[in-house]
């Protein structure tokens, strides 16, 4: 298990009107990149009707994070606006990870980035929101996607103790140095280090969520050439607890 870090600061009122904008516009963008891999699988599936049902159960959850972004932009100028926690429920994590890794494995695909997953020990429960958690989940995942070289692979693991559960991704892109590490969930000085098209963002957001979940999200790197390691872990859920 990666040693917890300190809980990073979550959005407040103090938080300026620019910045609450162009974190929700960033995080638009990944369910509609979702949706475009979809409709292109739909305009290249033939036969059976399979492909068909499971790409249109996809585009049904993009959507709903989609309506929820647009939620988030009817109250950004409210004090405490950008609610990063959402009604929770009891959740399959596995099933919630399965579906990320699907959906964004196809924009891999096109990338000629191979994504795989690998699961061990029981299927981990957590309480949480499911439209919040797979929205950071996406946006660690698409990270590793767009930083991974063309032909290159992610590794996404999944497993549990008895209090946490833990995902692990894996990428072969360039990565970042050791010293630029600590920066990699500062928004503000993303664009100095090696995330390319502002997915400083998208973690920057991603490690919010996880932390309204009592959760944590971090990275490791052996530096410049090795690719990086993202770690979200997350507590499971009470087991006397009941679906909300």
């Amino acid at each position: 298990m990666c040693p917890k870090p300190p809980s990073p600061e979550t959005p407040d009122a103090g938080a300026t009107l620019h910045d609450a904008l162009a974190m929700l516009a960033h995080d638009v963008r990944n369910p509609l990149m979702m949706i475009r891999g979809e409709v292109a699988i739909l305009r290249h599936t033939e036969g059976t009707r399979r492909p068909i049902a499971r790409a249109c159960a996809a585009i049904d959850r993009h959507v709903s994070q989609i309506a929820a972004l647009i939620s988030d932009l009817t109250r950004v100028a409210e004090p405490g606006a950008l609610d990063m926690s959402g009604p929770r429920r009891r959740l399959d994590l596995q099933a919630l990870i399965a579906e990320s890794v699907d959906a964004v494995s196809k924009l891999g695909e096109l990338r000629n980035v191979h994504m795989s997953l690998s699961t061990r020990g029981a299927t981990p429960v957590v309480e949480g929101n499911r439209v919040r958690l797979t929205q950071a989940i996406t946006s660690v995942l698409l990270t590793a996607t767009k930083c991974a070289k063309s032909g290159g692979t992610i590794r996404v693991s999944l497993a549990a103790d008895e209090e946490n559960a833990e995902v692990g991704v894996w990428d072969t892109g360039r990565g970042i140095s050791k010293k630029s590490l600590p920066k990699l969930f500062d928004r503000l000085v993303a664009e100095e280090i090696e995330i390319p098209d502002d997915l400083g963002v998208g973690l920057v957001v991603a490690r919010q969520i996880i932390a309204a979940h009592d959760g944590v999200l971090a990275g490791r790197t052996e530096g410049i050439g090795f690719g990086c390691h993202f770690i979200v872990r997350l507590p499971l859920a009470d087991v006397s607890s009941a679906d909300g």
